[in-house]
Formats: C-alpha cells, sequence, structure tokens
C-alpha cells in the first residue's frame, strides 16, 4: 500500500503558502510580509552553507524578498513556493561568491596589467552597442510565447537549472529543455534576420 510522501500538515502549509503568493500576485503587500515572516530566518539558516558572512547573508535573503514583490507578477506558475524561495536565496548567494572571485580576478589583473585601457570614447560606443543588443533582444523575447519565455528567464536571468524550473512549474525535465530551445531558435532567427 502507498503512502503519500507529504504528511497533511506539509500539505496544508504548501497550500497557504501558494495562497500567499496568489495574494501577492495581485499586489497584497500583506501577503510579502507573511511570507517574510515565515521564511526570513529559516532562508538566513540556509544561506549560512553558502557564505559565512551573516550580514551578506541577510542582505541577500532581503533581496529575495524584493525581488519577489517586483516580479510578483510571474507568479502564478509557481507550483512550489517554498521550493522557489530557498532556490532563488541560494542563487543569489552562490552569484554573490562568483562575483566575489570574479571582481578579485578582475582587480589583480588590472594591477598587474600594462594592457591600454580603452578611451572614453571607445567606452562609450561599447556602452551604446550594449544597450542596443539589449534592447534588441527584448524587443525579441516579445514574440514568444509567454510561457517559454518565462522558463528562459528562470534559465538564463534567474539562474534556476531546468531541473529546478521544472519543479517550481510543475512541468517536466523535458518541457523546460524545449521552451528554452524555442526561445533560442527565436532568438538567433531574429538576429541574423537584422
Amino acid at each position: 500500500m502507498k503512502t503519500s510522501s507529504l504528511s497533511p500538515s506539509s500539505s496544508r502549509k504548501e497550500n497557504q503558502d501558494l495562497r500567499l503568493f496568489a495574494q501577492l500576485e495581485e499586489g497584497k503587500y500583506e501577503a510579502l510580509m507573511l511570507l517574510h515572516q515565515k521564511f526570513y530566518r529559516p532562508l538566513c539558516r540556509f544561506g549560512a552553507m553558502f557564505e559565512q558572512n551573516t550580514l551578506i547573508i541577510e542582505e541577500k535573503v532581503a533581496d529575495v524578498f524584493i525581488e519577489l514583490w517586483t516580479r510578483r507578477d510571474a507568479l502564478s506558475e509557481v507550483k512550489y513556493p517554498k521550493a522557489y524561495l530557498y532556490i532563488m536565496a541560494r542563487n543569489k548567494l552562490l552569484r554573490t561568491a562568483k562575483g566575489e572571485s570574479l571582481l578579485t580576478r578582475i582587480h589583480d589583473h588590472l594591477n598587474y596589467s600594462n594592457a591600454e585601457q580603452p578611451s572614453h570614447e571607445e567606452e562609450l560606443i561599447h556602452q551604446e552597442e550594449k544597450q542596443i543588443n539589449q534592447k534588441r533582444i527584448e524587443d525579441i523575447l516579445q514574440k514568444v510565447p509567454e510561457r517559454s519565455r518565462r522558463v528562459f528567464e528562470m534559465s538564463r536571468i534567474e539562474g534556476f537549472k531546468y531541473r529546478e524550473i521544472a519543479e517550481i512549474l510543475g512541468i517536466s525535465y523535458r518541457t523546460v529543455e524545449q521552451h528554452v530551445a524555442i526561445t533560442i531558435r527565436t532568438i538567433k532567427n531574429n538576429l541574423t534576420d537584422h
């Protein structure tokens, strides 16, 4: 006889979290505050696995809730809010760790490199080209079906792994691959047209 892996209380908690996400999507700030009350401390404890500095952990966990509020219009697709929050916290902390090592390498390179610095004009041109390309990609993404675009953003912008996206959205790993492939194909096709 098979038994459910979820206890009734954990199932109830998941339903409460889903309701809070739905309320958050409707713009109810109180829902964000309740999620913050419930998850802030556990996420900080979890963050200690990735970072030793308590201030950085607290800042990144706070960023999770800020991002949750600013991206609340995309929460309807989230099937497992708790997993979503923990993955967001982990990714933010991992990016911080990667960023610190990258900044250290850049700093070391600048200190020991005799390479020429680009001129101010070259820097402005580079920035403008970067902005133009970013705008083109944003315009192209508007042509992609909403679900594929959201999966792509979770993968490439928010840093979720395919397995995590599948779990959060309640879809198969293969479906995640297909959504990302559709988006990449659309971007490539539209970039080569210009």
